[in-house]
């Protein structure tokens, strides 16, 4: 899935920049998490065999997954955001630059080993619809 950079985006300051790249990649990202969402549901519905109930479970378990991914990909970044920023505290502008990147892979990550329950919390909540 590709990113369009317009050239709105590229002007202002760096700061600017960034928020607005991450602002259109949380779009994207939830743009994609409520079509896989719709797709979910639209084949927990229509499931009747045991396959079809299997393969439904599995798409909604990955979109809970990415849901709490997204989740806790803006928890990281609102935290940091609060996190004194100078040199003592090991903050330096590649820090700044690829900090959003490490966090979103290690949200993602946390998400898929369990994070805080999140997605089972979502999963039982939904698994009732198939």
């Amino acid at each position: 899935m590709s990113m369009e950079i317009s050239p709105e985006m590229m002007s202002g300051t760096a700061g600017q920049m960034q928020t607005r790249l991450e602002a259109a990649h949380t779009a994207r990202i939830l743009a994609q998490v409520s079509a896989d969402a719709g797709k979910a549901e639209e084949a927990g519905k229509g499931a009747k065999s045991p396959a079809e109930k299997a393969a439904a479970m599995q798409k909604l378990t990955k979109v809970s997954q990415d849901f709490e991914s997204i989740f806790l990909g803006y928890l990281m970044k609102t935290m940091r955001g609060e996190a004194p920023k100078n040199a003592f505290f090991g903050h330096t502008r590649e820090e700044e630059i690829f900090g959003s990147m490490r966090d979103e892979e290690m949200a993602k990550g946390m998400a898929k080993a369990g994070g805080i329950g999140l997605a089972k919390v979502m999963v039982d909540q939904l698994k009732r619809e198939i």
